[in-house]
């Protein structure tokens, strides 16, 4: 029900403005910044952890809500993945195919990517702790 009132207050009330959206991309960038430039111990950027870890934001027990054909989807940010329907993923793009069928980039598909090119219509800009 939660879900439905989030939408509805979104939706009534315009969701985020625009500067709380500027803000949020930004920090989310500066987190993908950082996650880029960490090292491991030999000094080399480790590809491996750069693809599969989570954003530093997306803190266990966040919540992302995401609509798509006229249902609402709530996945929530749990160590080591994310759960959708009571079901353990191990990244955003896994939970997206399952929502969807088809594959899609999970952080473009939640909204939470930063490139101005290809946002998923739909994605709710926001996440809901």
């Amino acid at each position: 029900m939660r879900i439905i009132a989030h939408e509805v207050q979104c939706r009534t009330n315009g969701g985020l403005n625009p500067a709380s959206k500027r803000a949020l991309r930004k920090e989310l960038a500066a987190s993908y910044r950082k996650l880029a430039n960490h090292a491991s111990s030999d000094g080399q950027a480790t590809l491996a952890n750069q693809q599969t870890a989570q954003p530093p934001l997306l803190s266990a027990g966040t919540q992302l809500i995401r609509e798509w054909n006229g249902k609402p989807y709530r996945v929530e940010v749990i160590d080591g993945g994310f759960m959708l329907d009571g079901k353990n993923y191990s990244s955003l793009s896994a939970v997206a195919k399952k929502i969807t069928g088809a594959h899609w980039s999970g952080p473009r598909f939640f909204g939470l990517d930063t490139s101005k090119s290809k946002k998923a219509p739909g994605a709710i800009a926001g996440a809901a702790q």
